[in-house]
């Protein structure tokens, strides 16, 4: 039987990589005695499917795990047992039970939606502006990167962007932005920060201070 786990990741780990964060899982349903299903053959492992993977530094309010468990479980009874022996900053929020005709993962997460918090000084509404208006009034945003191959390829990241908005509150600047969340055309909000540093004059002091995956939608 599958289910969908929902989780909050923040704080102290948003340090870990996503193998440790797997890892770590993996360990909670042992605690738990939740008993996982695997694969078959020489090196079997346990039939778990993770959202797309964050960078480091990035805290979500909502990744998602589905996992397959031998046999039909209670879902209020796996979502107490696992939220007794997650640590401290990773935070059960749901459990569901999956059937033969529930979206898979690739299908359901298609855009992230993240805020992004940049501080300064001297920061004003006329920073804000530039840096909105720099990736809403550019046809391309062109960068240079190394690809699994290592070879050096040019990646339009403009595509990638669905929404964008800045603001300044409390002195700070905050960005919402929703990005793309496929796989074959992830975009790190690390990535797109970066670059907006880079290349708009009135950002490249700018420290980045907190980026939070705040929700996902289709």
């Amino acid at each position: 039987m599958k289910y969908r786990l929902c989780y909050e990741k923040k704080d102290s780990l948003i340090f870990i990589s996503q193998l440790d964060l797997q890892g770590v899982f993996q360990r909670a349903f042992r605690r738990a005695k939740v008993q996982l299903e695997y694969t078959q053959g020489f090196h079997p492992h346990p039939k778990m499917t993770y959202s797309p993977p964050l960078a480091l530094y990035v805290a979500s309010k909502e990744e998602y795990l589905d996992v397959a468990l031998e046999g039909e479980q209670d879902e209020k009874e796996i979502f107490a047992k696992i939220s007794a022996v997650l640590p401290r900053d990773l935070i059960l929020r749901s459990v569901e039970a999956l059937d033969e005709n529930s979206p898979s993962l690739p299908s359901f997460l298609i855009w992230a939606d993240y805020e992004i918090v940049l501080r300064g000084e001297a920061l004003s509404e006329d920073v804000a502006k530039e840096i909105e208006g720099y990736v809403l009034n550019s046809s391309e945003i062109l960068i240079q990167k190394k690809n699994k191959k290592k070879q050096i390829v040019t990646k339009d990241l403009r595509p990638l962007i669905e929404s964008f908005a800045a603001k300044v509150v409390d002195g700070e600047i905050v960005i919402n932005a929703s990005l793309s969340l496929l796989n074959d055309t992830l975009l790190s909000p690390v990535l797109l920060t970066n670059t907006i540093k880079e290349r708009v004059p009135s950002a490249n002091h700018l420290i980045t201070k907190s980026i939070v995956k705040v929700g996902t939608h289709k």
